[in-house]
């Protein structure tokens, strides 16, 4: 090998070296990234359920969410890792979305939810809470 070589090599090993360096630099600055990022996603939910809790501001017309709306916070809070499987009270449900109780109350009712001992969970096969007939024992 001539000395040409080598320190093209020395050169090219140098490089690579230098890239991983910085590619694991980026990718440990992409997951602090992506952690705060899903802090400030939880602090503006919090932030934003005890906003919608006060209601309208004087002379300020409350919005109105979107059709299905409620229904799709609901669900997305079932996929919550934290969520037990037994399923949540209607409080909890208020309380993780911000949604009114009327609003919670009138989704597990009627759009696939089942309810147990005072929790409600969403059904496996979607079917309607009133639907499903109540267990008996002979």
């Amino acid at each position: 090998m001539t000395t040409s070589d080598a320190r093209e090599i020395e050169l090219l090993d140098g490089t690579i070296r230098d890239i991983k360096e910085s590619l694991s630099d980026l990718m440990d600055h992409q997951t602090a990234i992506g952690a705060e990022i899903r802090e400030k996603q939880e602090r503006l939910r919090i932030w934003q359920a005890r906003r919608a809790k006060l209601g309208a501001a004087d002379g300020e017309k409350r919005a109105r969410r979107a059709k299905g709306e409620n229904e799709r916070m609901i669900r997305a809070l079932y996929k919550q890792p934290d969520v037990p499987a037994e399923g949540l009270s209607l409080a909890d449900i208020e309380k993780r979305t911000g949604l009114p109780s009327s609003s919670v109350h009138a989704v597990v009712t009627r759009r696939g939810y089942v309810h147990a001992e005072g929790l409600w969970r969403p059904s496996p096969n979607g079917v309607r809470a009133e639907e499903i007939a109540p267990t008996t024992t002979p």
